[in-house]
Parts: C-alpha cells; structure tokens; sequence
C-alpha cells in the first residue's frame, strides 16, 4: 500500500472512530469522496475496532459458553504470576482468558483481560485503566471483583477478574421457577451492590441481565463497569464522553431517556435501567412494544412511549428474544406463570397494584420522576414484601391529583379570562384613526456586509437565513424562504421596493460585521406600504455571541408583529441549529454555498456541513443540509453516481431526525433522500411529518406535489400543493418550473403551453423552449416543437456548426430529423461520459421513435445506476408506447410503483 494512502486510511479513521456509529456512515463516505474501496478498509478496521469495545465492555463469564483454546503461541503463556488456560472470547484488539495461579504460591482459577500486541491505540489503553481503577475502589461481596494487575513484558495494560461460575439472572429466575417474592429478594441484593458504587460516586450506565450472573448458592454477582461513569472521583476527568462513546458502547433496551439523548448521566439512569430489569423479571417480557428491533424505534419508545403496567402485560402472547438474542421464543400468559410458579390469574393479582407502582416509577421517563436513590427502590420493595403501604402508590396518587388540580385551575383561568375581556370590549370605544391592517407575511432580506470580508458575505446571508428559520415556524405569519431573498444579496437595494416585489407586508432590513471576535448588527422591521419602521435594533462592539444576537431579533421581530406564540412556537424561534459559534459559522458557510447550487459550490457546501459536524456532531440542521446536498448532487447537480450519493443522503438525514425530530427541515430531507431511494411509503410519510411540523416550508410542499403526482397519480392534489408552495415563495423558479411539469404529466397541453409561456417571460432559461417543444410535439405541432427545440439548442449555447447541422436534419427529415441527430449525439456523449441522467433522457426520445427496445435498454442502464430521474416514469407522456410491454411493467414494479389496476 502506498505511504499517501495509508496515511489517509489512518487520518479518516481516527477521525471516524471518535464518532457514534450511527454518525460514521455519513462520514466515512463523504470523506472517501467515492472511493468505495477506500470506505471498505476504514469499514473493516472500524469493525475490528468496534470487537474490541465488545470485548471490553463483556465479561469473561458471560462468553464462557464459546469456549475455544487460545493459539499455539498463547498456550501456557504466563502473564504475571498466571498461566493462560483457554480463551474464552476474543474481539478484533483483544481477548479474554481462562488462567490459573501459577507462581506455586496457591490454585486460584481467574479471568484476564488483555490487549492484543499491535491494538494497542491510546482510546483502548484509556479504557483498560480507567475500568482496572474502577474496580480497584469497590469491594462488595454482589460486585465481581478486581484481583490484580499490571503490564506484560510488552508494555500493555492487563487485569485479573474474580471467576464467576453462574448464569444470568433471568435464565437463573427462570430455570428455578422462583416466585415473585423470591425474585424481589433477590433483585434487593442487586440493588444493594449498585447502591454500593453510587455511594463511591459510580454509575454503572450498563445493567442488564448479562451482567448479573447468579452463582450456584444463589448469590448474583454485578459484572463489567466497562462505561461506567466516575462523578467526583479524580478519574472524572479521563472518563470516556458520555455523548460520544457511551452511548455507541450502552445496550439501548436498558438505556434511560436522558442516555438515549446524551444529557448528564447521574445515579437515576441506574434506577431506570433497574426498573427495566425488574419488569423483565417479573413478567418476562420487555416494557415497550416496538414494531421493529432497530435502534431509532427503541431509541423513540423509549423517550416517548409509557410502558404497559406489568399487571397488564403478562396477558400478552408474543415473541421476544432469547437471553443470547440468537433465537425468538414464544412468550404466553401460561409459560410465564408457571416460570414463577404460579397460575396468569393469581400473577396479575400479585402484580397489580404495588407491583405495578414500583415498577413505573422506577421507570419514569423524567430523573425526578423516579426514586431518588436505588436504596430507597429496595426499600419500597421491602415495604411491599412485609405489606406496609408502598411510596410509589403515594406518588402515583399525587402525581394524578396534581394533573387533575393544574387542569382544573388552568380551566377557570380561562374562565376569568373571559369574563375580564368581555367587560373591556364593552367598556372600550375606538377612538382616532383605524389601526393599521395587520402583517400577515414577511421577508428578511440577506444583511449587508459591512465589509470586503467573506467572512461578513458569509454571516451576512447565514444570519438572515437563521431568522428566516427560526420566524417560518410561526403559523400566524407567512415568511419568505431565503431562495426568494437571495437575489437582494451584496447589493444596494431599495428595501421597500423589495418588499413590494417579494409581496409581504412588511421587511426585515439589516447589516452586520464582524471584528475579531465582536459584532456589530444594526436591524430594522419596515413596513413595505409607506416604509414606516416598526421598530429598530442595534448591537454594537459589545456583543460578541451571535446566537443572543437572533434570538433578541426573533423576539422582538415577534413582538412587534403582535403575533400569539404558542408556548411551542416561542421555544422554536428560540431554537438554535448549534450552540458552537466555529461549528455555526461552518454552517453557514455551507448554506450560503448551498443556495447556489451549482456542482463547485455543492461540494464546497458539503465539506462545510461537514465541519460543522466535526465540531459539533449533534447539529441537526447541518446534516439535513449534508444530505440535501448529496440528494441534488445524486440527482441531476453532479456527475456524482447516485448509488453512491443517496445513501450518504439518507444517512446524514436519518440522523438529522434521530437528533431532533422535531425538524421540519429533518424530516424533508429524509423524505426527498427516500424519495429518489424509490421508497415511496417511506417518502411520504417524511413528506406529511415535515408540512405537519411546518407548513410555511415551501421545499417539501414542492417535493411532495412530485410524490403525489408520480406515486399516487393524483394530479390535481399535486398541482394543488405546488400552488401552496407558490403562495410561499411566488419567485421561486423551480416551483413555477414544477408547476408547468405537473400540468405536462397530467397531459394538459394548451395549460402547460399556457404556464411555459408565462415562465419564459418571468425566468427566461433554456429549459423552458425544451419544455414547450416537449409540449407542441404532444400535441402534434411538429414545426413549432422544431422551432422550439432550435431556440434551447441555440440559448443552452452551442457552436454555430451544430446548429447549421440541426437546422439541415429539419430539412432532410423534418421533426424526426432533429431528434434522431439529438439521440445519435447523447448516446455518443453518454460513451464518453456515462451519466445516468443522459441514459434517462435517451430513454425517452427512443420511446419518442417507438424502438421500445432501445428505449427499455436505457431505461435499464438508468436503473442499474439507480437513477432518481426513475421517479418520473410512472405518468411520463414520452413513455406511454411502452406501458403495454411486461418489461416496462416490470421495471416500474422494481423501482417500487404501484401498478394500475386492469
């Protein structure tokens, strides 16, 4: 392998493996920049790495079942005083060993830990001796023990286990039909050990039945404080982040809410996590009903989802996962009663009512929900098991009361309220001229920079992009998207006459600059009918953090346009995309790149999306704008392979949504990465969340016009909700564009002439006379879709020669003439460069000719390539002669239509 590259493999992949999992897709495969083999080597070395946090994070016991012989050259290596016997699981930069004592001194069987040679990376290391000083400080009978440690000859770090002879605690319960009471004894003892380590300021984060194995006498034993979390101890500073590796590491069936979120770990998560447990224990099956096994469902159940009473659950049937996760069994009403001895009558009985309390208040989706301590969940178990009254019925009983008081006070708030306002309008007469109509639209234009600095182009467009963000979520007002204000940008302007151009009532206007770390922002709110300043605001050299800058903007913008927040729309134009000034300057780089959309600037959008994410990796916004940039570059704005560009699309907006669900501009990422993916159920249901979130985005009302007319074929509802994005932005070119295309695949001809016509006069371009010759040819206007055909040849710019050679195949040969010297010229370009959204478009001009062979092969070259042009087969007019063939029915059966009906 040459030096260069495998500098590049090392630079990616340590930048990769600092990130969470679900993170390094995206990553890998934006900075392997199409390098497919490149992104497989990090992918297996990440995969090595990974076996290794597994094996870590494991314990010897729990992987004794593989029991296989370590290789030759480990048989009856000594390690300090001990002799490796057998290995008993091993990952990609490690293993763990069975040894025995073997100085002489006394028989003692142990389990080892140890680095491989050659894996030791300082993040493994870190971990090995963070975990070896964990156990060093706890000494309890319920705890597996440390025993010893040191290095081995080569330097690595190593350390001797207590050996455990048991099995996990709910096959333990399970194999020995123990009832209730006799679980609830045992699970105190549990509680006792964890009880143990939070009183020397540790959380263990990961408990779950692996961990806990139960010996032969009965006694279970607390394994593996791989992750856990040190609070005041003077490790606390070289604990591994727990937003980072924590929880790729944690088992997300037993994380807490605040785990799931990456907030603060404290001594609460352990309570929830042993909530989990003991809702296993009791009823053998699991608290939430997920409809599949995939980390963002749990991760949603999870934070959102009130689990079912155990009382309620245990008369459930269904399929759960083996302890080992390698099968599914078949969990019944019956087989859990007689796994605890007992009748499913007389369990429900024992489980409702205290039982039932305890468990959901150890559970409570909020830390101060729980119980403050485990200590005091073992206690109201003991309370319960002697049959005194139990706290967690008092705190169900007072949670309810307050629900119902709040309700009840709030109502008669209102009540009052009424009233009150009733006595004013009749108190109150009009008095003076009538008040000025109300605002019911807005536009922010990009600030001005202040100086020559890019940087200030940059903050400039950033900040009126951000406000336009934040001020859209408000349902009261209808604001201009930043695609409608960009042409204002970096140039004197006339803000009222802008204002009227972009028909809102009223402007936002401003300037800023930035100076070291100082910024100067002066803002003003006009009104567009006689530019009357509604109000002005200016932050001088003192004010240095931009985000108090918007959000002061934000609230005063709202204010002054009187406008009724919910409590829910105040909080999102309070939201920022990051609360990292670097990582939200990188953002913005990418957004004003991104808005131009030409194939440079994408790639310099996506490279500053990325940084922004390398800085902060819980920036929602900055991967929903990583995945709109790769789903344009995969779909027509980049010779980039859409099989390589849609998947990375996809990833980053999955992410985005795992981040922050409550992103409208998430969720339509997601929807149009899946859309050109040809998952059509998953598109739409994205597309409905984004408008259902915020119906003042015109984008998604634009995509979905597409979804709605190409998948379900419902024309009129389609061309209905591009108007509603019309009416959102009325000088968006590519809505206006979608408009005419909408009413040219309904096969409306004189409206989409009619619409194509009235675009050339607002956007003149090229595309549009292609369009309109698309239109006349359908109609069988052959002369005039000729002309039309000349004038895009001409406008899109080419050579005289080319145009003297057209113009003679018209005379030669008439309209099939021209398009057999187009078709013969793509199919020679596409040789040179095969771009699958040319074999698309040769597709059609062969179906154009009737050679429906032709036209299937290229519409299966641009299947192969997974063309997102694929998406407009469905109802496309140039594909009808091809409807009636099995191949064209199949093709549209593969790309995921659904076929019409016969």
């Amino acid at each position: 392998m040459k030096p260069d590259r495998w500098a590049r493999i090392k630079d990616i992949f340590s930048q990769a493996a600092e990130k969470r999992a679900d993170e390094r897709p995206v990553f890998i495969r934006f900075r392997c920049d199409g390098d497919e083999s490149l992104a497989r080597e990090i992918e297996s070395l990440l995969a090595a790495h990974d076996q290794a946090h597994s094996f870590i994070e494991s314990s010897a016991l729990e992987q004794e079942e593989a029991v296989t012989f370590p290789p030759a050259e480990d048989a009856n290596r000594r390690i300090g005083p001990y002799r490796l016997v057998r290995e008993l699981g091993s990952g990609g930069m490690g293993s763990v060993y069975l040894a025995e004592r073997a100085d002489g001194q006394y028989r003692k069987k142990v389990a080892i830990k140890l680095i491989k040679l050659g894996m030791d990376s300082e993040f493994i290391i870190r971990r090995f001796r963070n975990e070896r000083q964990i156990l060093a400080d706890l000494s309890h009978p319920n705890i597996a023990g440390l025993l010893d440690g040191g290095s081995t000859e080569d330097g690595l770090p190593y350390f001797v286990l207590e050996h455990v002879d048991g099995v996990r605690i709910d096959d333990y319960c399970d194999s020995n039909t123990l009832p209730l009471a006799e679980r609830l004894n045992l699970f105190r003892t549990v509680c006792s050990a964890i009880d143990y380590a939070h009183k020397r300021s540790i959380v263990h984060r990961d408990i779950k039945p692996s961990n806990i194995l139960v010996t032969p006498d009965r006694i279970p034993k607390l394994l593996d404080f791989g992750i856990a979390k040190l609070l005041e101890t003077e490790l606390a500073g070289q604990t591994i982040d727990s937003t980072a590796t924590g929880l790729r590491l944690m088992t997300p069936e037993y994380a807490s809410p605040e785990q799931i979120r990456g907030e603060p770990i404290t001594p609460a998560s352990d309570v929830y996590a042993l909530g989990v447990l003991l809702y296993g224990l009791l009823t053998g099956h699991r608290p939430y009903q997920l409809k599949s096994r995939n980390l963002q469902e749990i991760a949603r159940a999870i934070c959102e989802q009130e689990p079912e009473k155990p009382s309620i659950t245990i008369s459930r049937t269904e399929e759960v996962p083996s302890g080992d996760g390698e099968v599914t069994i078949t969990v019944t009403p019956e087989s859990v009663s007689r796994t605890r001895n007992t009748e499913p009558k007389a369990l429900r009985k024992l489980l409702g009512g205290d039982l039932d309390a305890i468990v959901l208040m150890a559970m409570g989706k909020r830390p101060e929900l729980r119980y403050p301590t485990v200590d005091e969940l073992s206690a109201d178990i003991g309370r319960h098991l002697e049959g005194l009254p139990v706290i967690a019925r008092r705190h169900m009983r007072r949670r309810l009361y307050t629900s119902i008081r709040s309700q009840w006070k709030a109502a008669c708030a209102v009540l009052l309220a009424l009233v009150v306002v009733g006595v004013l309008v009749r108190a109150l007469r009009p008095t003076g001229p009538p008040p000025p109509s109300p605002i019911r639209s807005v536009a922010v234009l990009p600030f001005k920079p202040m100086s020559q600095e890019a940087s200030d182009e940059y903050l400039a467009q950033g900040v009126a992009d951000s406000l336009i963000t934040r001020l859209s979520n408000v349902r009261e007002v209808m604001v201009r998207p930043t695609s409608a204000v960009l042409k204002y940008a970096g140039r004197e302007r006339d803000p009222v006459a802008a204002g009227r151009e972009l028909g809102v009532d009223a402007l936002l206007d401003g300037s800023i600059q930035k100076i070291g770390d100082r910024i100067r922002v002066t803002v003003q709110l006009l009104r567009t009918s006689d530019g009357t300043p509604i109000w002005a605001y200016k932050c001088d050299d003192r004010c240095t953090n931009i985000f108090e800058i918007q959000d002061s903007i934000s609230e005063k913008t709202a204010g002054a346009l009187l406008l009724k927040l919910t409590d829910e729309e105040r909080k999102l134009i309070n939201k920022r995309p990051t609360q990292n000034q670097e990582a939200y300057e990188a953002y913005v780089k990418g957004r004003y790149f991104w808005n131009k959309r030409t194939p440079d600037d994408l790639k310099k959008a996506g490279d500053y999306f990325q940084q922004a994410l390398d800085i902060d990796p819980t920036c929602a916004l900055a991967y929903s704008g990583l995945a709109d940039t790769f789903s344009y570059r995969g779909y027509a704005f980049d010779r980039l392979p859409p099989g390589e560009a849609i998947p990375i699309a996809r990833a980053a907006a999955e992410r985005a949504v795992q981040i922050d669900d409550s992103l409208a501009e998430a969720h339509s990422s997601l929807a149009l990465a899946r859309f050109l993916d040809w998952d059509f159920a998953g598109a739409e249901s994205e597309f409905k969340r984004s408008i259902e979130l915020n119906p003042n985005y015109p984008s998604v009302h634009h995509f979905y016009a597409v979804y709605l007319s190409e998948v379900l074929g419902r024309f009129d509802d389609a061309l209905a909700e591009a108007n509603k994005g019309l009416a959102l932005d009325p000088m968006s070119l590519p809505i206006n564009n979608m408009v005419a295309v909408l009413t040219f695949q309904a096969r409306r001809w004189d409206e989409a002439i009619q619409q194509y016509r009235k675009l050339a006069e607002i956007f003149p371009s090229a595309n549009v006379h292609g369009n309109l010759s698309d239109c006349y040819k359908q109609k069988g206007m052959e002369k005039e879709a000729a002309e039309e055909f000349l004038q895009w040849f001409k406008v899109s710019g080419a050579t005289e020669s080319k145009l003297q050679a057209y113009r003679h195949a018209y005379t030669i040969s008439g309209w099939e003439g021209i398009k057999r010297k187009s078709v013969e010229d793509d199919v020679a370009d596409w040789r040179r460069d095969p771009w699958h959204l040319k074999a698309f478009y040769i597709a059609i001009q062969y179906a154009d000719f009737g050679d429906k062979e032709q036209a299937l092969l290229w519409l299966r070259r641009a299947y192969d390539a997974h063309s997102g042009m694929l998406i407009w087969i469905s109802t496309q007019p140039h594909l009808d002669s091809l409807r009636p063939d099995p191949r064209f029915k199949d093709l549209l059966r593969q790309v995921g239509f659904p076929l019409p009906a016969k």
